[in-house]
């Protein structure tokens, strides 16, 4: 009889092979003696150290020699094992073995689980149980595949007659997915040396749609300071630093001298535990339980894994001049998430692993170390299925909370938030020149849609002022808010200024915040039925809010237009040392009359922060106006062409305060650069 969650999808094209861990009774006979004829070395300075700076204790093997021969059971664990589905496939040339839970749905994600050293298929067990204990193989919303890396446990060995890689074992199991009918897609999560294949997977491998990891090893980044960092931070980085110093002997021996390592701890089991025991406990937060650490130690002497599975470390020595996860060729451009454990050998800060990917995701564990998936099974399985949910739409239900996600973005948070915590930032703050002393400090909202009361001449360009003294005499980067007010402001020349009566904007407001308290009121009535209906998602609460908040878009733009409120502006967020520069190029463009009919630029309120130009159009409804401006600022190197887009924002919601994270989930900017040069 099969087991539950057994069947692959019918897209599936691999010859699979049903399989089960089953060790022949004198294979199991031969490791009990080898056990107890082992001569454990003689007592020392070095191995009484009851701290394990040296490395493992006499005592502690001793203890876990008795506990081996005693009541470690392999029949336990093999009966574990085999309660879970699993297979061989043959992968160029090579026999990979996995542990797969299928769904039945039709929109099942699927998920691919990888490992490192010295774990194995193992690690992920606990993940896979809490699933099947959640889920029906007709409810589960997931594919979860864990193979046997190429080399370790029940897969065969990477070749004996050529090289083998990461680069390798990312081929082959990218190619597994396709053979079981995910070639459209899949997500992949990893720890370890399956963290180096994920990214490879990520960068190389079309099918791979998103990567999920829990370490990142790489170097600091370039031009990065420790200055930003806070106190839990600069002690991971210093964990890391020890380990690198006090911690990786053990790497310095695999990738120089596999073969030797390779033949000493196929010797003995007693050595094989004292060389991955030692991991075990030191890797974890907590000491791995010592039926988990002989679990894992047992099978990979049953399956002669360690001299299989320790050539990915050869491609570290000599040390490349710049790791993978530093080089920009290794970048991930797809969805990349992180989850952080303290204990992690290298618990490196958020502003360095987002150098590294497009970081969507980041969780933050109080609790947690390199075995993330053995320690820490619940929180594992917990960001994993948030990270999913976030990058892969699928059913109706989650469409509809994605639609809901996209259509409330808004650019701001990324400039006020994450922006300040790039390295090109970074680098910008720590080359600013200091600001200088000011009268006082002033409140600035940096999105005020209409230029300062009166026009005050000193903070605008004189009408027959030149443009290099205009610029000489209000620098933005210094000029002090306390002295002209939050902006500088350039008008166009050539056409007449609009700026001084733009629309009737106490009956925008009046009759705008009335559409917005009208719109409060029927979701408020849509929320509570929806709690009273016990619904356990609130897809069906989105499907009707989302078309409520397009006519309240709509309703809010058709007022602008009414009360002549139709100005907008592109939004661009310079660092303080270039503030000037940009500004100097846009006051240029305005001067020839190449942009807008005006723009301005925030002055120094004592933030230090990024600051903001607006180059103003005189109708957000003329896309072509819109689009040629914006057109002009890629021309004149403002812009640019890439993914990361600045964005237009109309008068009318700023002055009704429609910005990010409004509680009537509208987005806050009408268009992006991006769209509107594509023409979408």
């Amino acid at each position: 009889m099969s087991l539950p969650f057994s069947t692959p999808p019918s897209t599936a094209t691999a010859s699979l092979t049903p399989f089960k861990a089953t060790i022949p009774k004198a294979q199991l006979a031969e490791l009990e003696t080898l056990i107890k004829i082992a001569k454990l070395a003689p007592p020392t300075y070095e191995n009484s150290q009851t701290d394990r700076r040296y490395g493992v204790t006499t005592d502690w093997l001793v203890t876990m020699r008795d506990q081996w021969l005693s009541s470690y059971q392999w029949k336990s664990s093999e009966d574990r094992i085999n309660s879970f589905p699993q297979y061989t496939t043959e992968i160029e040339g090579l026999t990979i073995h996995f542990v797969g839970l299928f769904s039945e749905r039709k929109d099942a994600v699927p998920i691919l689980l990888l490992h490192g050293w010295p774990g194995s298929f193992l690690e992920f067990l606990p993940i896979l149980q809490k699933f099947r204990e959640e889920y029906t193989p007709e409810t589960l919303p997931y594919h979860l595949i864990v193979p046997s890396l190429p080399g370790f446990t029940f897969s065969s060995g990477p070749p004996l007659d050529r090289n083998f890689g990461t680069g390798d074992i990312s081929r082959v199991v990218d190619q597994l997915m396709k053979d079981l009918g995910f070639e459209s897609g899949y997500v992949v999560q990893g720890g370890d040396i399956g963290s180096r294949i994920a990214r490879h997977l990520g960068v190389d491998h079309e099918s791979c749609k998103a990567v999920h990891v829990n370490v990142v090893f790489m170097r600091k980044p370039d031009g990065m300071t420790d200055d930003h960092l806070n106190t839990s931070e600069i002690k991971g980085i210093e964990r890391m630093k020890n380990f690198v110093a006090m911690g990786s002997g053990y790497a310095n021996e695999h990738g120089t001298r596999p073969s030797t390592i390779g033949h000493v701890l196929a010797s003995s089991p007693m050595a094989l535990l004292a060389w991955i025991g030692e991991k075990f406990l030191e890797w974890a937060d907590d000491p791995l339980a010592p039926e988990d650490i002989l679990e894992s130690v047992t099978l990979y002497w049953l399956t002669e894994t360690f001299p299989r599975a320790i050539y990915t470390y050869r491609q570290n020595y000599p040390a490349p001049p710049l790791p993978v996860s530093n080089d920009t060729r290794w970048y991930i451009h797809k969805p990349f998430g992180f989850s952080s454990f303290p204990m992690e050998l290298a618990p490196l800060p958020r502003p360095w692993v987002e150098t590294t990917g497009n970081l969507v995701f980041w969780e933050q564990h109080p609790k947690g170390g390199h075995f993330a998936a053995l320690e820490q099974p619940e929180e594992l399985k917990a960001d994993l299925v948030k990270f999913v949910d976030q990058v892969w739409p699928g059913d109706d239900d989650e469409k509809a909370q994605l639609e809901a996600q996209v259509s409330s973005y808004d650019p701001e948070p990324f400039w006020v938030e994450t922006h300040q915590k790039l390295l090109s930032t970074i680098q910008q703050h720590l080359r600013a020149p200091p600001p200088r002393a000011k009268a006082a400090s002033s409140d600035i909202s940096m999105d005020d849609a209409s230029p300062e009361p009166g026009a005050i001449p000193r903070s605008k360009r004189g009408k027959t002022e030149p443009i290099s003294r205009f610029l000489s005499r209000l620098p933005p980067s210094t000029t002090q808010a306390a002295d002209v007010g939050p902006w500088i402001w350039m008008y166009n020349p050539h056409v007449p200024s609009k700026r001084s009566e733009d629309g009737d904007v106490p009956t925008l407001l009046r009759k705008g915040r009335e559409l917005l308290q009208d719109y409060e009121n029927e979701s408020a009535v849509l929320r509570e039925a929806h709690d009273k209906s016990g619904a356990k998602t609130t897809a069906a609460l989105t499907r009707k809010l989302n078309p409520m908040r397009k006519e309240l878009e709509k309703a809010i733009l058709d007022l602008a237009r009414e009360t002549g409120v139709t100005h907008g502006k592109w939004m661009l967020f310079p660092a303080v040392d270039r503030v000037d520069e940009l500004w100097g190029t846009v006051v240029q463009a305005i001067e020839k009359g190449e942009l807008g009919d005006a723009a301005k630029v925030a002055t120094d309120g004592g933030s230090g922060e990024s600051r903001l130009i607006c180059i103003y159009t005189e109708d957000f409804g003329d896309v072509e106006d819109v689009k040629r401006v914006v057109s002009r600022l890629v021309d004149i190197g403002l812009v640019g062409k890439g993914p990361r887009s600045v964005y237009y924002k109309s008068d009318a919601f700023t002055h009704l305060e429609i910005n990010s994270k409004n509680e009537y989930g509208l987005k806050a900017s009408m268009y992006s650069s991006r769209e509107v040069l594509e023409g979408k």
